[in-house]
């Protein structure tokens, strides 16, 4: 095809036609750069809101300069054959998109899928921080394209097809226009309004697309859910299940409130995708299972052995010193008695503390949840000590927390006890009723290990997310982060 537009551009193939709307893969004459066409047609049946929508495209691409989003280049009218033309010009990407991969039976792993999530929600972040904030309102598998990486990753992922973007200042008054594609529309669009997390509902639902290799409007639903975990069940993770859950959440007030709030939780998915993908790593927790219960096994044995033995010489070798000292103060004067006592104290304090990695490593903990019943049992050296039973339907929160440990203990861990680099404390608090049950990362030495409300202590931070995930997915609870 050799037909020239504008004096600038040589058509030379089609790549889409819908009534009125044309698009064509062009070179430009000067440059011999490939560029996209897209030509709307002003004709009879021409409606004036398509006309909206195709200009809004053109001035949002002009403001727009990311790496992942086609590049604005020209846009003009123009006389052709068919009638007076609207054209628009952007920067030409030489990729397939995600639809034709899965058309080509291609198959996306978790680790892959989580990977294009990361990639897409950066572009939503750059694109609901705009001001005003953009919203593309019609994510779906035809316009993310993916151009490979010789060598490693999944390869640059890229956004395409403005056509339906819309600004929040563009939502205030006027006629309402329903766009998007059905499948991929959360709720809310087909009553004409659209939020930023409007496309965090579009992405999701592209994501299992993806993985399960059937449209969204072909799997169950209920309550507008889509009920997509039967399919997937062998091929993700229960993170990332809960993860998708959460994207793919009918009611915006549960969906995530931002792409960036989408992305950091996805981080967190990702620090535990290697764990939950190889249960043979697990060293504290077990998790089983099913429809009618979950069980979780809890023990410490061997997160606290290298500390408990590295603690147990500090604190042989500083009782020894402290004898020493004591036993030469005679002649040495009262220094030497001063210097005893000082170590005396550390010696204490050391072994106060071999005492509690020493009660963690022997503690078992037993949380088991049905329909019925929330159960927690402890035991130490096989005796039970501990245990509580509350109704399931009194559990109303998982709440994720921090706490930054004291600079005094901090420094004392590190330089004194030789201990790993203190971080901050994360803490899952399960709320059940009047009752609050807590596990955590890290013992501080100001801790507490009654067993009222701290069922452990010292778990990976790994296996804390890995339990909490779980936890909201059987229990179908989101998780709250402060």
């Amino acid at each position: 095809m050799d037909r020239i537009i504008a004096d600038r551009y040589q058509i030379i193939k089609p790549l889409g036609k819908k009534p009125g709307r044309k698009t064509y893969l062009a070179k430009e004459l000067k440059t011999s750069k490939l560029v996209v066409i897209k030509l709307l047609i002003f004709d009879e049946d021409l409606d004036w809101q398509d006309f909206k929508l195709f200009e809004r495209e053109a001035n949002t691409l002009k403001n727009l300069s990311h790496p992942s989003i086609p590049s604005y280049l020209d846009s003009f009218e123009l006389e052709l054959p068919e009638g007076k033309s609207f054209a628009i010009v952007q920067s030409y990407i030489d990729a397939l998109s995600l639809e034709e991969y899965v058309t080509e039976k291609r198959t996306f792993s978790e680790i892959e899928t989580i990977e294009l999530a990361r990639s897409l929600l950066e572009i939503l972040v750059y694109l609901h921080s705009r001001q005003p904030p953009v919203i593309h309102r019609d994510i779906k598998p035809s316009n993310i394209l993916l151009k490979p990486r010789p060598g490693y990753g999944m390869g640059r992922v890229y956004l395409v097809d403005f056509g339906s973007v819309q600004t929040i200042a563009a939502t205030t008054g006027g006629t309402i226009t329903i766009v998007g594609t059905y499948g991929y529309m959360p709720p809310e669009q087909f009553g004409g309004k659209a939020f930023v997390n409007s496309d965090l509902y579009s992405l999701g639902a592209t994501l299992i697309y993806l993985m399960a290799g059937k449209h969204p409007a072909d799997l169950p639903q209920e309550k507008l859910r889509i009920k997509f975990e039967s399919i997937l069940e062998n091929e993700i993770s229960p993170s990332f299940r809960s993860w998708l859950k959460r994207m793919t959440e009918p009611s915006l007030e549960k969906r995530f409130k931002s792409a960036s709030e989408a992305r950091d939780s996805l981080d967190r998915v990702l620090e535990i995708s290697e764990l939950t993908s190889d249960r043979s790593v697990k060293k504290s927790v077990s998790i089983s299972r099913d429809e009618r219960a979950i069980d979780i096994l809890i023990s410490g044995r061997e997160n606290n052995g290298k500390q408990i033995l590295d603690l147990g010489y500090f604190w042989f070798f500083s009782a020894s010193l402290a004898g020493v000292c004591f036993l030469s103060s005679a002649s040495l004067g009262t220094g030497a008695v001063i210097a005893g006592i000082i170590w005396i104290l550390i010696a204490s304090l050391s072994l106060g503390y071999v005492f509690k990695l020493l009660y963690l490593s022997s503690v078992r903990v037993k949380i088991k949840i049905d329909r019925d019943y929330f159960r927690v049992t402890k035991k130490l050296f096989g005796l039970t000590f501990y245990r509580r039973r509350l109704f399931t339907n009194a559990i109303s929160k998982l709440v994720m927390t921090k706490a930054e440990p004291k600079n005094l203990e901090s420094q004392f861990s590190k330089k004194v006890l030789k201990m790993p680099k203190t971080r901050a404390k994360e803490m899952l608090k399960i709320w059940v009723g009047k009752y609050t049950f807590e596990l955590n990362t890290k013992m501080y030495l100001r801790d507490n290990i009654k067993p009222k409300n701290i069922l452990f202590s010292n778990l990976d931070r790994s296996e804390l997310n890995w339990l909490t995930y779980e936890l909201s997915d059987w229990l179908d609870l989101p998780i709250t982060r402060k």
